[in-house]
């Protein structure tokens, strides 16, 4: 199911994020549909929480059951320049 780093990646602090990192927390823990934490940072997410995810090797390259990439996500929510940052990492 959807764990709480894909619901503390949604939120505007990287407080949540780096505590569950610390205790464990699957870095890219899938969801039901494939998405993962950073996925959800992408699209709802601070890109301070983006960037703790990365840093902790969150993987900018994996899909979703839809076929889209973290990259989508930022698109999708118009954040152009956190897109092709996330794009050039997933080259």
């Amino acid at each position: 199911g959807w764990t709480p780093l894909h619901y503390a990646a949604t939120g505007a602090s990287t407080d949540a994020v780096k505590l569950l990192l610390e205790r464990g927390a699957v870095v890219d823990a899938d969801s039901p549909n494939r998405s993962t934490p950073l996925m959800m940072a992408a699209r709802y997410g601070s890109e301070a929480s983006v960037d703790v995810l990365l840093a902790r090797g969150a993987d900018p390259r994996r899909v979703n059951d839809q076929k889209l990439k973290a990259a989508d996500f930022a698109r999708l929510a118009g954040r152009q320049s956190l897109a092709a940052q996330l794009d050039k990492l997933a080259q």
